[in-house]
Parts: structure tokens; sequence; C-alpha cells
């Protein structure tokens, strides 16, 4: 969705998914040209360092709640595992920056990677770096 920022959260559990108040978060940077995997490793680092310094005030109870609800200035994409498989199609037709983009969101080994239907068939699409060598 080209955003440029992105971020990662303690918050109370509700029924709704990622529904609860956030206690407290950690806003980082998006580097260009980056895949899913990566931003999902770079969320895992600042997961860490944000748990890290913020058990002592959470066990303490120093935080003020923040409805999520009051978060507007921040788009999610939240998609359910039966949605993956329509997500990873790419279609040919596209611009190329689009396929780059939409490649880059979808592709996370060791998962099935994204893939065009040509004649009815998936064809799968690899990073070059990937790919056996000759």
């Amino acid at each position: 969705d080209q955003a440029r920022s992105f971020g990662t959260t303690i918050h109370r559990l509700e029924e709704s998914v990622d529904g609860g108040a956030i206690l407290f978060e950690k806003r980082f940077s998006i580097p260009n040209d980056l895949f899913v995997k990566e931003l999902y490793e770079l969320t895992y680092e600042a997961s860490m360092v944000l748990f890290k310094q913020s058990l002592a005030d959470l066990i303490n109870g120093n935080y003020d709640p923040l409805p999520q609800a009051d978060v507007a200035d921040r788009s999610t994409s939240f998609h359910w595992r039966n949605e993956i498989q329509a997500i990873k199609v790419l279609d040919l037709d596209w611009k190329p920056e689009k396929i780059d983009r939409h490649f880059r969101a979808t592709y996370f080994p060791p998962f099935e990677p994204p893939y065009a239907l040509v004649n009815g068939e998936k064809v799968h699409f690899t990073k070059r770096s990937e790919l056996p060598q000759a």
C-alpha cells in the first residue's frame, strides 16, 4: 500500500482482532523496496525492544490506554487466512511497478509464493537470488 511507516504495539486483548486499547507503541520507517518477510523481521525486532522498554511500566500500571478508534491517522490492513490465496495472484496486465510492489508484499518463504494464472495454470514467482544456480 506504499506506506512509509509501520509499528508494533502492546495492547489489551479483546474479543475483536487487534481491537484492544494501545498501552505502548513503537513506530519505525519502512525502507524502500522491502519484502514483507523483511518487514516481519523488523517488526519482530521492534516488538522485542518495545517489550523490554515497557515491561516495568506494564507491571506497575504506568500507562494511559489509548483506544484504537482514537488512532485515526494510521490505516491498517488485516487479512484472514482464507483470503491469502487470492491476494497472491499477480495480474500480468498491471504496470510493472504494481507487480513489483504486490510481489514484495506477498512473497514470504517458506509459504507458497505469489503467482500468475497462465492458461489456467499457476506460474509462481520467486526472487532471482533464490533460483537454482546453473
